[in-house]
C-alpha cells in the first residue's frame, strides 16, 4: 500500500510514497479518496479532470489534496484512482477514476474540513518520494 494514515490528535494525516512524483500525488490522493468515502465501493464509471498549480511542492499537495475534497464535498464526486499525466514542481494535471456519491452503495468516511500546512512534508528519498499531510477533520 502506497499510503498509509498517521495518529493525530483531532485531524487524520498521512504518508504517501512513490517511484516517481507522478506515483507520490496519485498515492497521497488514493489516501485521501479512502479516508472520505470505503474507495472498495466505488466503481471507477466516470474520469474528471483534475489539476492543480501553486509556486512550490509543498503548496502544490496541499492544492491538488484540496482539490480531490472539494470534488468529493460539494460535487458529490468519490474517487478509486488518480491517472498524473503532467506533473512538477508547481503544476498538476491528472484524472481521476470513479463516480457520483450514491449514499445506498458508498460508505462515507471522515469529513475534512481542510487540508493543513501543519508537520507538512514532501521530500526526495532513495527510493523516490515521500509526503506527510494532516488533514483537519
Amino acid at each position: 500500500m502506497p499510503y498509509r494514515y498517521l495518529e493525530h490528535t483531532a485531524d487524520a494525516g498521512l504518508t504517501a510514497t512513490g517511484g516517481t512524483l507522478a506515483e507520490l500525488f496519485a498515492s497521497a490522493a488514493e489516501g485521501l479518496a479512502a479516508l472520505l468515502c470505503d474507495t472498495a465501493t466505488v466503481q471507477p464509471r466516470e474520469s474528471v479532470e483534475i489539476t492543480a498549480s501553486a509556486p512550490d511542492v509543498e503548496t502544490l499537495i496541499v492544492a491538488w489534496l484540496s482539490e480531490i475534497n472539494y470534488r468529493f464535498e460539494v460535487e458529490h464526486f468519490a474517487f478509486r484512482s488518480f491517472d498524473v499525466h503532467e506533473i512538477s514542481h508547481t503544476k498538476v494535471v491528472a484524472t481521476g477514476l470513479g463516480e457520483r456519491i450514491d449514499p445506498a452503495r458508498h460508505v462515507i468516511g471522515a469529513q475534512v474540513k481542510a487540508v493543513t500546512y501543519h508537520q507538512l512534508k514532501v521530500k526526495r528519498t532513495p527510493g523516490g518520494w515521500s509526503a506527510r499531510v494532516i488533514v483537519d477533520i
